[in-house]
């Protein structure tokens, strides 16, 4: 097959490959309870709120919402794709990757990279949308 007809083949509008899928709506506010490995050698409880504000297709715009080791609430501002139910988000110094479970929860890790790594995962409910 030359690669003409396999182009033609995967835009076809009749054919399965070019069925346009929606992505699940992700808008709103994610929030649930975590724990995480510091670097200290104490493991801490922390609160995550996961904010979408904005969602256009697949791709994905709003912030991370957590309390620091002090208690001071912090807010960093996080992009993104969902492809089918799979999530990833990007924020300065770190990463979500999760999977949609069902519409209004997600199964989230969050990995920091930088000077003090550390990791964690949490289920977050929707609380709003």
């Amino acid at each position: 097959m030359s690669l003409g007809s396999v182009g033609a083949t995967a835009v076809s509008p009749a054919s399965p490959a070019g069925a346009a899928t929606r992505p699940p709506d992700l808008q709103g506010t994610w929030e649930g309870p975590y724990s995480y490995p510091s670097p200290d050698g104490v493991v801490r409880p922390s609160y995550q709120k996961l904010v979408i504000e904005r969602q256009e297709g697949v791709h994905l715009w709003g912030y991370d919402e957590f309390l620091d080791k002090d208690g001071q609430t912090i807010r960093i501002p996080v992009l993104g794709t969902v492809s089918g139910r799979e999530i990833g988000l990007a924020e300065k110094g770190g990463f979500f990757t999760g999977r949609l479970v069902s519409r209004n929860r997600m199964s989230m890790r969050f990995f920091l990279v930088g000077d003090r790594p550390t990791s964690f995962a949490t289920v977050l409910t929707r609380r709003s949308s």
